[in-house]
């Protein structure tokens, strides 16, 4: 064992760990791996600023364990640009111009001319400089990864020092002096600064059974200028993972990071986090991704385990990326973690679009607490659980996920293109903009024994596309959907189950999507009729009802008990029957004072109690697998 001292080691260059260092336990004793450079002696300028020292490469400022805004325009808000104008490279899906058709002042357009562009559009979040800016608009740089968006919110950083605003920083590399304007009444001693630099902090390649614990990784400095693409996937981590096996981090802390916590990349295998807790994050806790399906077996990532770690305060530079991200990579647990305040989704895995084969296969996302997501509504079409392409063997169960807001397209449990043979059982869903349920085409899928309360305006279960075959441009004939049975869904307003008007080409009707039975739906409003619905415009609110005759069958939902009026009692469940499971979850949103007309759930309140289920045997991987 190698007892690492109460101390911090700044880094400016990441340690490299390899085989040699294979078996070793590093045991932390309130260790600090730092790559930042602590602010210590201040001055003051004759204008009310503070000056000190800027280390060379240092691009970021922390106060207190949270990034600084850099100097920016506007202050705080966004503007927001409704008509953007873009160019396609004939035959592809690659961008040759951008122009923002968005008219600045003047002395805007020349102070802004050197800075950076911070652009929200769609799910992205993306960085550049080096745009043309006149008195018509922006000319975006070149970058062939962007798509063309209807509208899009955008605001500029590093201006000049003139634009600083109370609790904003200004760094002159060419004076190498950073600049700080402080908050009304504050003073040099009130708070604590550090400055960013090292990008990464610890790289282990080919390392074995390794053992971290009780070390903090603080303060990096990724400060790369790019298109986050989908969760950010391209971003730097304090941790970066390749070849490694069966390494364990355990108590350890990543905290104040400019991007990720940790990377498991190619060949990273059989590696633990467990209660760890990763806080004020430029991007996401911990993502994982090796080889295609086509790729070396060498290349392989997978059956990593995140378990009962503490995940907050994400997104704070790439607004696009997610908690917990899973990519080309397979057989991995996500337990019994708390999940909050992140712009974007909770958990994001798989990466492939349709029906193609995929790496990401019977993963494991168990117990977890997923809540307070989208806040600052500039990104969309997120889910607190989020899962694209075909991932036969995944198991989604025993989550509790909650206040799920961003700019639209917020889903709780969100099944994107191609989604296909997942299992999504016994999870809470709730206070969600959109539906707590949604699948945009796929096919296979179980979907049993969930709590789906919807919000005023929304149904419980949305289904976009039914069964399409984007590259064959027609539907699956005779496939289904999911099986949706044993649900408990409480709608307020809205009709129970919808398909989205969104079909390209033809049209599939819902009727051909469906399967499922023994459900008990609860309107609370009793002024609305409609049970099911298709062709649901979700800008305009308006649908098509589905006749009660038409939709159910011998075959689909003629024994699901369809009730109204108030929140049931929990008798009346078990009364029809339903599962004991989803009486408990139903018991346990009622004990947390959520009743018709409040606001939503506190997020302090009971985070662990659905965690706790799993790890205690009320919800066991052992029954999911044996339910299976």
């Amino acid at each position: 064992m190698i007892q690492l001292p109460a101390d911090t080691f700044h880094f400016d260059q990441p340690v490299s760990l390899g085989n040699s260092f294979s078996g070793c336990v590093f045991k932390g004793n309130r260790t600090v791996f730092d790559g930042g450079t602590p602010v210590r002696s201040w001055n003051i300028t004759h204008d009310g600023l503070w000056c000190a020292p800027l280390p060379c490469g240092h691009r970021f400022l922390y106060r207190n364990g949270r990034m600084v805004v850099n100097s920016r325009y506007p202050a705080e808000k966004t503007i927001c640009c409704r008509r953007w104008e873009s160019e396609q490279k004939p035959g592809t899906f690659e961008w040759v111009k951008n122009s923002l058709r968005h008219s600045l002042p003047a002395e805007i357009r020349r102070d802004a001319a050197n800075a950076e562009i911070v652009l929200y559009f769609g799910w992205q979040c993306c960085r550049l400089r080096g745009m043309r800016i006149d008195e018509e608009g922006i000319d975006l740089p070149f970058d062939s990864a962007m798509y063309h968006a209807p509208e899009c919110e955008f605001f500029f950083e590093d201006m000049p020092q003139s634009y600083l605003s109370c609790g904003q920083w200004h760094p002159d590399p060419d004076e190498r002096i950073l600049y700080y304007k402080p908050l009304p009444g504050e003073n040099p001693g009130d708070a604590v600064f550090f400055s960013g630099g090292a990008e990464k902090l610890l790289l282990l390649e080919g390392i074995e059974n390794a053992v971290f614990e009780n070390i903090v990784f603080r303060h990096t400095g990724d400060a790369a200028i790019r298109n986050s693409h989908q969760a950010d996937h391209r971003g730097s981590a304090a941790l970066e993972l390749r070849n490694a096996k069966n390494c364990v981090f355990r108590n350890c802390r990543f905290e104040s990071l400019s991007c990720w916590g940790a990377d498991l990349r190619h060949g990273a295998t059989g590696n633990l986090f467990s209660r760890c807790e990763f806080v004020n994050l430029g991007s996401g806790a911990v993502k994982m991704s090796g080889g295609h399906a086509d790729d070396p077996p060498e290349s392989y990532c997978g059956r990593n385990t995140v378990e009962n770690c503490s995940i907050s305060h994400g997104g704070q530079r790439w607004s696009g990326s997610v908690a917990l991200l899973i990519r080309h990579s397979g057989e991995n647990t996500l337990r019994g973690n708390d999940i909050s305040d992140f712009p974007y989704s909770g958990i994001s895995c798989g990466w492939t679009w349709g029906y193609q084969p995929s790496i990401a296969h019977d993963n494991r996302i168990l117990g977890n607490s997923i809540h307070d997501l989208g806040h600052n509504r500039l990104v969309l079409d997120m889910g607190g659980i989020y899962l694209l392409g075909h991932q036969p063997g995944t198991i989604v169960a025993g989550n509790h996920i909650y206040n799920v807001s961003g700019r639209f397209f917020c889903w709780g449990i969100y099944l994107d293109e191609g989604a296909s043979d997942i299992t999504v059982a016994e999870n809470l869903v709730h206070n969600c903009v959109n539906e707590p349920f949604r699948v945009h085409f796929g096919k296979h899928n179980k979907v049993y024994g969930n709590v789906l309360i919807a919000e005023r305006g929304s149904a419980c279960c949305a289904i976009t596309r039914g069964t399409m075959d984007r590259k064959a441009n027609s539907f699956i004939p005779g496939d289904k959907v999911f099986d949706f049975s044993h649900n408990l869904c409480i709608a307020d307003g809205m009709p129970f189950f919808m398909k989205y008007l969104l079909e390209t080409p033809g049209k599939q009707e819902m009727l051909d999507t469906w399967a499922g039975d023994y459900n008990f739906c609860w309107q609370l409003d009793p002024s609305c009729g409609v049970k099911f619905c298709d062709d649901y415009h979700y800008i305009l609110k308006t649908y098509t009802p589905v006749p009660d005759s038409a939709f159910i069958t011998s075959k689909r939902e003629s024994h699901t008990v369809f009730g109204e009026g108030g929140l049931p009692d929990p008798s009346v469940l078990e009364t029809c029957g339903m599962p004991e499971a989803v009486c408990r979850l139903y018991r346990q949103y009622l004990s947390r004072d959520k009743i018709r007309g409040t606001s939503p759930v506190p997020r302090t309140a009971g985070k662990r109690e659905t965690a706790d289920a799993v790890n205690s045997g009320e919800i066991s991987e052992s029954r999911c697998d044996k339910e299976l």
